[in-house]
């Protein structure tokens, strides 16, 4: 189960509460837990980049990267804040 920081939640403004409460779901619509394997795409200054479980592809940093093209079903992008990106597999 995630944590929560309870003033990110409650005290740093609504666009941050909505920015956490989409990543909630996103996990949750996608069973995402401590189990899934994570593969790190990129590591680098200023850019990380990984696809968890299979179902879900984060970016955080600058950088400019996408999960790409797959044969399983197509990336949609399901949450977007300042430096940060998630998209969701749709198959």
């Amino acid at each position: 189960m995630p944590c929560v920081a309870w003033d990110h939640f409650f005290d740093w403004g609504d666009d941050l509460r909505t920015a956490i409460s989409e990543l909630i779901a996103v996990r949750q619509r996608n069973c995402i837990d401590s189990r899934c394997d994570v593969v790190v795409d990129i590591a680098e200054q200023g850019t990380y980049a990984a696809r968890i479980g299979g179902r879900v592809a984060v970016r955080l940093g600058g950088g400019d990267w996408h999960p790409g093209l797959t044969n399983s079903g197509e990336w949609k992008k399901a949450v977007e804040g300042r430096h940060f990106f998630v998209w969701e597999m749709q198959k």
